[in-house]
């Protein structure tokens, strides 16, 4: 299957609540094309929903490295930091972001995560 066919099916499969087999065929759709990047976020979130933020944190950091210039993967690792309380990783993370982009709106929505949290 292409990785645009298993995006949709794991967009079925978690619309109708079943997050077990949206994972499954998010990662296949990954798996089968790293750089189709619509499968990252639901990918990630469907692993945080699960209580997979490990795996949800190392997505996030994959896709950051796949796909440097797109800031929601760091504004979604930052969000999981702060789900699991990480305040010095959180904190680290913000550096990052603050010197890799001026653009406001992103500084803005990462101070409001963080302050969100801590």
């Amino acid at each position: 299957y292409s990785a645009a066919t298993t995006y949709n099916l794991g967009n079925v499969y978690r619309d109708t609540g079943d997050i077990k087999m949206a994972i499954e065929y998010y990662k296949k759709s990954i798996e089968g094309d790293p750089s189709f990047f619509y499968s990252y976020i639901p990918l990630i979130s469907m692993y945080a929903k699960d209580g997979q933020l490990i795996a949800a944190r190392q997505l996030a950091q994959q896709a950051q490295t796949q796909f440097p210039y797109n800031f929601q993967y760091s504004l979604i690792e930052l969000e999981i930091l702060g789900m699991q309380k990480d305040m010095k990783e959180a904190q680290t993370l913000m550096k990052k972001i603050n010197t890799l982009t001026t653009d406001q709106s992103v500084l803005q929505t990462a101070r409001g995560i963080y302050a969100k949290y801590f």
